[in-house]
This record gives structure tokens, C-alpha cells and sequence, in this order.
């Protein structure tokens, strides 16, 4: 029953499910490719779920690289420039989570 029920809810919401997981960069990827390919989520969506899902946390690991090479002490680990990059990281992990409370606002409210 456990199966049936996520597999139905992975049939309905497995591009967020991806896009989530691919987005907070906590799961390592191999685990998540390995359990995406259990699944029956196609090929062409779990590509570029992952396509859009790593890049930008990509982008916002390398500014943070950058401005890592500029430090001299751990006290610059506050500056602004990592805490910005940080806090860009954070609110792209977001995104999916306000997507889905926007939809439901809307679908609540009878607009869509």
C-alpha cells in the first residue's frame, strides 16, 4: 500500500519531487539517479529536471568558490559577498516549495 501510494504520488509530482531534490544538493547524486532510475519517471524529464535542478546551485558554489580564494581569516567567512551567495543558494531551494503554495492559493481560491 506504502509503494502504491508513493508511486502515485511520484506519477503526479515526481518534476517537483526532482527539481526539490536537485535544488538543496543534500542528497548526493548518485544516491538520487540511482533511486530516479527505480522509478518510472521518463528519461527526457528526469534530464532536464537534473539539467535545470544542479545549475543554479552550480553557479552559486562557484561565486562562493570565488570568494572563498579571497580569504584570510575564518571571520571572512561572514562577509557579504559568501552570506549573499549562501542566502542566493537558500532561496533557490525554495522555489519549489513557494510554487507549490502559490498553486495551491490559486487553487483554492478557484483561479485556476
Amino acid at each position: 500500500v506504502q509503494l502504491h501510494t508513493f508511486n502515485s504520488q511520484l506519477a503526479h509530482h515526481g518534476v517537483l519531487y526532482l527539481l526539490v531534490v536537485h535544488l538543496i544538493a543534500f542528497f548526493p547524486f548518485f544516491l538520487v539517479n540511482i533511486l530516479a532510475g527505480l522509478t518510472q519517471i521518463p528519461l527526457r524529464t528526469f534530464l532536464w529536471t537534473t539539467m535545470i535542478g544542479i545549475f543554479p546551485g552550480a553557479l552559486i558554489f562557484a561565486y562562493a568558490g570565488r570568494q572563498l580564494q579571497s580569504m584570510t581569516s575564518m571571520r571572512d567567512v561572514l562577509s557579504p559577498s559568501i552570506v549573499g551567495a549562501l542566502a542566493l543558494l537558500a532561496l533557490f531551494a525554495m522555489v519549489p516549495v513557494i510554487i507549490i503554495h502559490v498553486r495551491k492559493s490559486y487553487n483554492n481560491n478557484g483561479n485556476i
